[in-house]
């Protein structure tokens, strides 16, 4: 029977943690002149692929192996009992299977973009500054903006960098509502369209505090006109005498 090679995957910087939660259960086995590796890759969303990169260590030395089939390299998701076959005649065939180990580890290549903000309980107003916020995707793409209201196109943002925040400032000139959405969207090889929950825009200063200045001008116009009617001269004083009339 040929020996089991239960191997530790090795990672490297700041994304040792990450690997370390995405990679389990590594097990490799000799079977003649192939290894045989299996393995669980575990993402936070059914939708995120990996590149799952294979590697074989001679005397502490690490050389990445190209020929590997299976499940391995770019666009692999998420999932149990992954496989991977790496035959000794293809590649490094001047080392001998058991002076060698192997090691497994996965770098997120693409993730599905997330809302973060505006969420069903945002409330923007017109005039002012929305902050919009969003996780997933390539850093290095681009990414178009588009608002809708009541499930139609009604304005571009215009096309934003993938930096997982912009900052638009919300016309004065839109109708006031309550089913605004955001449609993002990416070119890739595969085109990918998010919606935005619903959330609501309102007037920059509300229409009732509009309304107070004008009852108020409307309140004292009344109070000049009813008191212009009248005389202001109390009941009880008497007029002036009238002058003499000269005698004859």
């Amino acid at each position: 029977m040929k020996p089991v090679l239960l191997v530790y995957v090795f990672l490297l910087g700041f994304t040792t943690l990450a690997n370390a939660q995405q990679i389990q259960n590594f097990k490799s086995q000799i079977v003649g002149d192939s290894v045989q590796i299996t393995y669980d890759l575990v993402g936070s969303d059914p939708r995120q692929t990996f590149e799952v990169r294979v590697f074989g260590i001679i005397n502490k030395y690490k050389q990445r192996l190209y020929r590997a089939k299976g499940d391995v390299d770019k666009n692999i998701k998420p999932g149990k009992n992954k496989r991977i076959t790496w035959n000794n005649k293809e590649e490094l065939t001047s080392y001998k299977l058991e002076n060698m180990s192997f090691s497994v580890d996965a770098i997120l290549f693409n993730s599905p973009i997330i809302f973060l903000n505006p969420t069903s309980t945002t409330t923007a107003r017109r005039g002012k500054e929305l902050d919009i916020r969003w996780i997933g995707g390539d850093s290095f793409e681009s990414l178009k903006l588009a608002l809708y209201l009541n499930n139609t196109r009604i304005r571009s943002i215009g096309n934003i960098s993938n930096g997982g925040r912009y900052t638009w400032d919300i016309p004065q000139n839109l109708k006031p509502g309550d089913n605004y959405q955001l449609r993002m969207s990416r070119a890739g090889a595969v085109e990918e369209t998010i919606m935005s929950p619903k959330f609501t825009i309102r007037r920059k200063i509300p229409l009732a505090y509009k309304l107070i200045p004008a009852a108020a001008l409307a309140g004292l116009g009344y109070f000049i006109f009813s008191g212009s009617g009248g005389s202001n001269i109390p009941s009880d004083i008497l007029p002036p005498p009238q002058n003499p009339t000269n005698p004859q």
